[in-house]
């Protein structure tokens, strides 16, 4: 059982001939109050993660912006583009397309270079041309070698 009456009392409203119950809780009654707030946070902590994997927050001098992104994911959710140079621009593709996408070109009009073309040509040269870093360049094929060749003889040392 779950509930015991402990003792049955008039004493608090004797006029009203109403008798107030106290009521012990049982071990199952402690568990489901654990088990719901378990329940309660694990949705408070879904969903405000989902609300952060669902924007961008851009901080540039002078403001900070709260734009929607194209999709569900948490790369670039917090940019700080204070400090922001043309390179800068080109290595968060994402984020400068929504910006050009919601017609904000010139929030990153301080980032761009050269005056003599319009912020949103530059910024759409940025998108279309992103910096990646080389994954095939002889000194990161060596490293993955030497790293691989560690780890293999790692390995064999210890089935040895």
């Amino acid at each position: 059982m779950v509930f015991k009456i402990v003792a049955e009392s008039t004493e608090l409203a004797p006029a009203a001939g109403r008798k107030d119950i106290q009521i012990e809780y049982g071990r199952y009654a402690m568990a489901f109050k654990g088990f719901i707030r378990v329940v309660t946070l694990g949705l408070i902590v879904s969903g405000w993660s989902l609300a952060a994997a669902s924007i961008h927050v851009i901080i540039t001098p002078g403001r900070i912006m709260v734009i929607p992104k194209d999709r569900l994911d948490f790369e670039d959710t917090y940019v700080d583009a204070r400090n922001w140079k043309p390179d800068d621009l080109r290595q968060h593709p994402e984020v400068v397309a929504r910006l050009i996408h919601l017609g904000r070109c010139d929030v990153l009009a301080y980032a761009v270079g050269s005056k003599w073309r319009s912020v949103e040509s530059q910024l759409e040269y940025a998108v279309e041309h992103p910096l990646v870093a080389s994954s095939t360049s002889p000194a990161a094929t060596d490293k993955a070698k030497d790293q691989l060749n560690t780890a293999s003889k790692a390995m064999r040392s210890v089935f040895d």
